[in-house]
This record gives C-alpha cells, structure tokens and sequence, in this order.
C-alpha cells in the first residue's frame, strides 16, 4: 500500500458522507486504486460484515481470524493492517471513531461489547498520514440523542432522516454524563493524535463538520491526487438549538 490514511472522529460527525464521497470518487473518476473501509474496530453488530468486505476491496483471499476483535483487538488490528500493508493499491482510507479505541460504548447490552481497548498512538502507527473530522459538541449531542436515545423513526442513523430532528426532548442526568465522558476522551485523543504526528513528521489534516463542503478539494490536496468528483454537495442543516439548549442547561457546562 503506498499510502494510508487514517480518518479519526466520532459518530453524527459526518462520517458517512466524507466516506459516501470518496467511494464515489474512487468508482467514477480516475482514482481507482483506492480502498476506503468502514469501521473494523467498532465491535458492533455490523463489523464482521465491514471487515470482510474491506479484505474484499483489498483482494485479500487468504484465512483471517474476525474473531480477535472481541478478544485481542491489538493482535487483530496489527493482522488486519498486515494484509493493508500487503495490498497494491494506491491509496486506503479506513474511518474510525474514538469511542472504539477508547471504548465508552453506550451500547444498552454492555456484555456484547468487551471493554478492549488500544492506544491511540499505536492505531496512528500503521498509517502514513491523519485526516480529524471534528463538530461542534452541542450539536454533536443533539444529533447523536436524536439518533439514539429519542429515534423518530427506524431510520434515524439513516443519512436521508439528517434533517428530521426532535428539539424538545430532556437528557437525563446519566446521558449527560456519558456524553461528558466521551467529548472528553474525543478531546484528548485528537489532542494526542496531534502530539503523536508531530513527533513522527506525519502529514494531519484537521476538518469540521461544517466546512465539510470542502472535503472533496482538501483531500485531493492532501493525498497528492486530482480534485475529486462531487457526488452529493454538502449543505448542513440548521435546527432549532435554542429550545433544545434551554431544555438541557446542563449541556453547555460539558466542555
């Protein structure tokens, strides 16, 4: 692999357009040796699936064991970026979210999720270069609540439910305190992340959900490539945070 890029942020980050417009790019224009995957250390119901279909995009046909995830995530990780290391393709992206290294997953049937983590340092080692993805934490909280603790509908993880949002909903204190816990192991992650980087002369690249519009050219510039062609032009949305704020006072002394 000639280069690896590492996309670190969190979930209602606008992950999944950034990844939804590189795979895009990498199908309909002449970037065709890139490999963008989704989420292999998420230890969600979804990741055997993810990971595997990654070692397809990479070509990979030999025995891999998924199961270390659960068990030996850090065995796991260095196996899975051996066969990264092993491809010829030009370019591979992998997206991760900080709650999977640092693990506060707020997952209502904790025993599903082992309580392994990883070193933020030794993820950034087996890559080459380092794209955050960061967002406002207010908002943050009230897209990733709506989502997950007051769901409109089954689709509200759903990219096209984005502008669907309830405002008048209360967090409950033990919400409160979980989201406090993850925007500060958010903030000291990619605060490492940029210590490791510049001890080990690697290029970062530092976005915001809201600037996100911008994706297609800062990337292009940053893996060295031709502008990437735009799929779906981004356009965030605005909610009512107002009534949503001062419903939750407490929000604001989070950070």
């Amino acid at each position: 692999m000639k280069q690896k890029i590492l996309l670190l942020s969190e979930a209602r980050h606008g992950t999944t357009y950034a990844i939804n417009e590189l795979k895009h790019s990498s199908q309909h224009s002449s970037i065709k040796d890139m490999v963008i995957c989704y989420e292999p250390l998420s230890r969600g119901l979804e990741q055997k699936k993810q990971c595997y279909d990654c070692l397809k995009s990479l070509n990979f046909s030999g025995e891999f064991d998924n199961s270390l995830v659960s068990s030996k995530l850090h065995k796991f990780y260095n196996n899975f970026m051996d066969v990264v290391d092993g491809c010829s393709k030009d370019i591979f992206v992998m997206k991760v979210f900080v709650s999977h290294i640092y693990y506060t997953k707020y997952e209502k049937d904790s025993k599903n999720f082992p309580k392994t983590t990883m070193k933020i340092q030794d993820v950034i080692s087996r890559f080459d270069k380092v794209i955050i993805l960061n967002r406002n934490f207010k908002e943050y909280i009230f897209s990733h609540a709506n989502a997950y603790h007051f769901p409109k509908n089954e689709k509200s993880w759903h990219i096209s439910t984005r502008g669907d949002k309830k405002d008048d909903f209360i967090l409950q204190p033990k919400m409160l305190e979980e989201y406090s816990k993850i925007l500060k192991n958010r903030e000291h992650c990619f605060s490492e992340t940029r210590k490791y980087c510049a001890k080990h002369n690697k290029e970062i690249l530092e976005l915001d959900y809201k600037n996100l519009g911008s994706l297609h050219k800062e990337f292009a510039k940053f893996a060295g490539i031709n502008k990437l062609k735009c799929s779906t032009k981004f356009e965030p949305i605005k909610h009512n945070y107002e009534t949503f704020l001062k419903l939750n006072p407490s929000v604001q002394d989070l950070f």
